[in-house]
């Protein structure tokens, strides 16, 4: 059961991430896209998750995005910072940093492309929940990362503290329903 209370509810948008010709995060661009997200009534938004390219992103780069997105959202909508990594280190840090500067939680894959068995991936997801404090929704994305959260996982990693949401991915509509 979570030890945090969140009212998340409705559509949350995992926002693109806009660059400059040379590579650069275009912070006005990335502005904007918060703000078109709230003006368009999304109940929350996602930074830095897979449309918004993290895999392609330094951690700093990612640092960066998540305090652009709480600046500009400034409390309107729920902020939740796509912390995900191959490294259990990497997410519980990034996941860290994002408590810090305000978010509202992370989203958070299993490590991408380890392949982790049942015990291994409630033992990650109690260590990111449980160093961060933050609210965590899960993100079940099989095809990316090689991991899935069935049902009967995903209810025993509800018992996590800070554990509150989940996305899916899978495209399994018996998954769905199981839910």
């Amino acid at each position: 059961m979570s030890t945090h209370a969140v009212d998340w509810h409705g559509s949350f948008a995992v926002i693109i991430t806009p660059f400059t010709r040379d590579g650069e995060i275009d912070e006005d661009g990335y502005r904007g896209v918060v703000d078109l997200v709230i003006e368009a009534g999304c109940h929350g938004l996602i930074s830095a998750g897979s449309t918004g390219e993290f895999f392609l992103m330094t951690d700093d780069e990612r640092r960066r995005v998540f305090s652009i997105a709480v600046d500009q959202a400034a409390g309107r909508i729920p902020v939740l910072a796509g912390t995900s990594a191959t490294r259990t280190e990497d997410v519980v840090s990034l996941t860290r940093y994002a408590a810090e500067i305000g978010c509202d939680g992370a989203m958070v894959l299993p490590p991408i492309y380890i392949g982790l068995d049942e015990r291994e991936t409630v033992e990650f997801y109690s260590r990111v929940a449980g160093e961060s404090g933050l609210p965590i929704m899960l993100y079940n994305s099989p095809l990316a990362v090689m991991t899935e959260l069935p049902a009967r996982l995903v209810e025993r990693l509800a018992d996590i503290d800070n554990v509150v949401a989940i996305k899916d991915s899978s495209l399994d509509m018996q998954q769905m329903s199981d839910l």
